[in-house]
């Protein structure tokens, strides 16, 4: 019987003479001071049984007290040796192929059957096809008190709950038919679509529709009427808009010229594209709208005083002030139908009005024209600002100003001014 997993017990090693001893191959006795033993548990590591030396028995014999420790594995190995020249020690066995606990206090009876099996331990057999009821009289008391509890139930409460059941199915059956109605009523309203979805998709999406759904649509109404998704349905009705919208489409007062971002930033006033012509003084004096990377709807707008191609860089008349602008910003310019108004010179050029006793005046209408006549207007009309101040963009030269004010009349009209 082996050792009972990790459960104390011992272990015989048998000790005999080498080849060379004196004794060869003859048990040897009265070494047990000189034998020590190893253990490996399930093939592991080395551990030195903590029982330092056997117990001699006789004839060879020596037996080693094993730990509980030492015999928790399924397969123990025990390797003995003394340190006695030529003398070998073996296990007896040299391999444990460990048991259950308490594996060797199972018996076997004279009848072959395994100890406390025919009778179960702690209980009481029982004998006969009739049983004393546990209390007695007072137990079938009780069952006959349960029986008449559902007797009553069954009598009672479950009919009316029957009732209640019914009465809700005949809500459902009214339900029902309140919808079967109502389907009735509505089915002859998509005769001739045999896939809602489809026809929702042809008439949402530009992608290409089902064939039946196209057919079923061209077929409405007096059955002549054709239908492209592609160019009439409303993803496609918006992207034109989309598109008009950009570009400023055919009545806008806008055209788009560059769609970029912001590539290097040296001040707010100051910064290179990502993207735009190569031609110095493209976007002068044009409008351009900065985009916040990350916040679309935060934008400011400027003007373009100074551009230069080689670098891509766009100087602005002054910092928008709205937000502040960063690298990865978009931009957009836009070459204004109307952006003449202020003129087309090289020069920014300040006009201020002012009433005889030199007070500024706001929301004046101001006018230039290379004549004195009024014939020629080349920029204009601005109106002036809460300083009195319009600014024009004019060539070097001398220019004719007009001025306008429904609230005050000017003596003098136009009067001359000398850009330079």
């Amino acid at each position: 019987m082996g050792l009972e997993k990790n459960t104390a017990g011992k272990w015989v090693v048998f000790a005999y003479g080498a080849p060379d001893h004196a004794s060869a191959g003859l048990a040897i006795t009265g070494d047990a001071a000189n034998i020590t033993a190893n253990v490996r548990i399930d093939g592991g590591a080395v551990n030195a049984v903590d029982d330092t030396n056997p117990t001699e028995l006789e004839d060879g014999f020596y037996v080693f007290d094993i730990t509980a420790a030492e015999a928790n594995g399924d397969v123990i190995l025990i390797c003995p040796v003394s340190s006695t020249s030529d003398v070998i020690v073996i296990g007896a066995p040299a391999v444990s192929h460990t048991v259950p606990a308490n594996f060797n206090a199972l018996g076997i009876e004279s009848d072959g059957d395994v100890t406390k099996v025919n009778t179960l331990h702690g209980h009481t057999a029982q004998t006969g096809d009739t049983y004393a009821l546990a209390n007695g009289s007072a137990g079938f008391v009780a069952i006959d008190t349960v029986v008449d509890s559902i007797l009553t139930d069954t009598g009672t409460t479950l009919p009316a709950t029957l009732t209640t059941i019914e009465g809700k199915v005949d809500t459902v059956d009214t339900v029902v038919d309140t919808i079967l109605v109502d389907t009735a009523d509505i089915q002859p309203k998509f005769v001739g679509i045999t896939l809602l979805n489809e026809w929702l998709g042809a008439l949402m999406g530009s992608q290409a529709a089902d064939a039946t759904a196209l057919s079923e649509i061209a077929a409405t109404g007096a059955g002549s009427g054709t239908y492209d998704e592609a160019n009439e349905s409303l993803e496609a009705l918006r992207a034109r808009g989309d598109a008009a919208w950009t570009t400023g489409g055919a009545t806008g007062n806008e055209w788009q010229l560059v769609d970029t971002t912001i590539a290097t930033l040296a001040s707010q006033t100051s910064f290179t594209l990502t993207a735009g012509s190569a031609d110095d003084d493209a976007y002068n004096k044009l409008t351009i709208v900065v985009e916040d990377a990350s916040t679309s709807t935060q934008k400011c707008t400027g003007r373009i005083a100074d551009y230069t191609g080689a670098t891509k860089t766009v100087t602005l008349v002054e910092d928008p002030g709205i937000f502040t602008m960063a690298a990865t910003d978009k931009v957009y310019i836009f070459a204004e139908k109307d952006s003449t108004v202020a003129g087309v010179g090289a020069i920014e050029w300040d006009i201020e009005v002012e009433d005889t006793g030199n007070n500024v005046l706001e929301g004046v209408s101001v006018w230039i024209t290379t004549d004195a006549a009024g014939a020629n207007v080349v920029a204009g009309t601005l109106v002036t600002d809460a300083l009195g101040i319009v600014t024009f963009y004019l060539n070097a030269g001398t220019y004719y100003v007009w001025r306008y004010s429904a609230n005050y009349t000017f003596a003098t009209n136009p009067t001359t001014t000398t850009v330079a």
